[in-house]
């Protein structure tokens, strides 16, 4: 692993003949999937649909029955160190739902494209140079392809259900609970007197959308 940071300026005159000067400063950050000393190949072999996916979220579970798999091999024991790579080597932007050491963790990445039934994507840790959580973990980038909001309502923080987009449309509890047996894990669970309320936003009023749960 290592970091660069690159600054490009650029020099030029307006019609009055005064110089003007722009700079931007660009940090880029080089990973190899070889450094990391565990991994594991996924193979995503659950969509049968005829049409490629495009940077699509893909829920992916890690659990000790897994091959190659050991929490205990983690630098982190939150999965601080966990990384994503595609075949080409590109690092994959990834959110965890749920990280639990004893059992199944729950772990969405973005995945550039996804066809047939042989996409392949790596699982990576252990890299003391990429120890710490990297910003395409929490900063919604898993969701930046058209999503408005995304609640996995698998938990309470301040009384919201927190959206895991970056438009941070964060739902307001109205009396619900959270369940464990939800169908992946811990979910919501309303009654006919309980909700959970959204505030309205720009980034909810798309001229086209749909909704799934």
């Amino acid at each position: 692993a290592g970091e660069t940071q690159v600054t490009v300026s650029v020099v030029g005159q307006n019609a009055a003949g005064t110089f003007k000067t722009h700079s931007v400063s660009y940090q880029f950050k080089l990973i190899d999937p070889a450094a990391f000393p565990f991994r594991v190949d996924l193979t995503l072999s659950g969509y049968d649909g005829n049409a490629t996916l495009v940077d699509f979220p893909v829920l992916v579970g890690l659990h000790p029955g897994l091959a190659n798999f050991s929490y205990s091999t983690f630098l982190s024991a939150t999965g601080d160190d966990l990384r994503f790579f595609d075949a080409t080597g590109r690092e994959l932007s990834y959110e965890i739902e749920q990280w639990d050491v004893t059992g199944l963790s729950r772990v969405w990445v973005k995945v550039p494209s996804l066809s047939g039934v042989n996409t392949v994507i790596t699982a990576a840790w252990g890299n003391t140079f990429a120890a710490t959580v990297p910003p395409n973990a929490t900063d919604g980038s898993v969701w930046s392809n058209g999503y408005s909001g995304t609640w996995h309502f698998t938990d309470l923080l301040f009384g919201n259900f927190m959206d895991s987009t970056s438009f941070s449309n964060h739902a307001v509890n109205q009396g619900a609970s959270v369940a464990s047996n939800g169908q992946i894990g811990a979910a919501a669970s309303f009654a006919s007197s309980t909700s959970a309320v959204v505030n309205y936003n720009a980034s909810l009023n798309p001229s086209a959308f749909s909704a799934s749960a």
